[in-house]
């Protein structure tokens, strides 16, 4: 047979072929795993990037409604919720809801206290960027 007349001409050339096949068998499974890793690495980076899309659009959302919230919170106009407002405008059920919607439940007893920690100055009112921005800090921040 062939091999047998190739050993006797070549001694030693069953050892080589064997090494051959082995080393030409790990590099096809290396460029394998790297073509797969490389195919999962991107499937995870596009996914982050979807869901980093949507949390800021959701957060775009959320920012637009706290700003519409504020406005109809602010029965006199003045771009400033006093304290006795803000207590008197918590009560109606309307806000309630609307609070509950934008994924904010509290009671009326918690949101008045909520008002000193959205009153960052300590001036006495909050302002429309305290009120968005103390919302945005109970809600939470990343993703």
């Amino acid at each position: 047979h062939v091999s047998n007349v190739v050993e006797m001409r070549f001694p030693g050339i069953s050892v080589f072929f064997v090494c051959y096949v082995i080393i030409s068998a790990w590099a096809t499974i290396a460029c394998i795993t790297g073509i797969v890793s490389t195919t999962i690495l991107q499937g995870i980076q596009a996914d982050d990037a979807r869901r980093q899309s949507q949390w800021q659009d959701d957060r775009r959302i959320l920012i637009v409604s706290l700003l519409q919230l504020f406005e109809s919170m602010d029965e006199d106009g003045s771009d400033q919720l006093e304290r006795d407002e803000f207590a008197r405008v918590i009560k109606k059920e309307s806000l309630q809801s609307r609070l509950s919607a934008l994924g904010i439940e509290a009671s009326e007893r918690e949101l008045i206290r909520w008002f000193d920690v959205l009153d960052t100055d300590h001036g006495g009112t909050v302002s429309r960027d305290e009120f968005v921005g103390g919302f945005l800090r109970l809600e939470g921040g990343a993703p």
